[in-house]
């Protein structure tokens, strides 16, 4: 199983933490940086993976988005589990 843990602290703009997904994740180079761009990327996980989101602020609007597609996504594909 890939395993991941992804650090929010510190990370707070759309531009720093789409590019913190797709660095950690080796998202393609065509990601498109957007809340369904990730949830594409995320679905299409095809070998076993979990991801451990860290330090979520939940006063973060942002963080709460993306907290919310990568459960969506885990829902819509059984190789992907989100812990929080």
């Amino acid at each position: 199983m890939n395993t991941y843990i992804l650090n929010f602290e510190g990370k707070n703009t759309p531009e720093e933490l789409h590019a913190y997904w797709k660095s950690m994740l080796k998202f393609p180079d065509h990601y498109g940086a957007n809340l369904d761009a990730l949830y594409d990327c995320l679905t299409s996980i095809t070998l076993p993976t979990q991801i451990k989101l860290a330090n979520l602020n939940p006063s973060n609007p942002l963080h709460n988005a993306m907290l919310a597609v990568a459960t969506d996504a885990a829902s819509a594909n059984e190789r992907l589990k989100i812990l929080s």
